[in-house]
């Protein structure tokens, strides 16, 4: 599936056209100058299917709240009732996996 966005902007085609021949100057569009350059009175862009989901993907990952907030409920009561266990051994094996990732 391809989506096509129109829209009227001749001026922007051909700075993209003089941009892409100043670029490409070993070719023949370079030496075309751009008063001869003739432009179509609308853009075209097509967008496929691949570029369509990673949109939804994209858009999907914005609802994604950054905070868990039943995770925090659920560590702020347990600190409210003396109940935080914390275990030494994988805090100190946290600590190590950083230091040695960050070198």
């Amino acid at each position: 599936m391809t989506i096509e966005i129109t829209r009227n902007s001749t001026s922007q085609l051909s700075d993209a056209r003089s941009t892409a021949a100043s670029r490409n100057s070993g070719t023949d569009t370079a030496r075309i100058s751009s008063g001869s350059i003739q432009s179509s009175s609308q853009d075209v862009v097509n967008i496929t299917d691949t570029a369509t989901k990673l949109r939804q993907i994209e858009d999907q990952l914005r609802a994604v709240p950054i905070v868990d907030d039943q995770r925090v409920s659920e560590l702020r009561n347990t600190l409210n009732n003396g109940n935080f266990e914390i275990n030494p051994e994988r805090v100190a094996d946290k600590i190590i996996s950083f230091e040695l990732d960050s070198e």
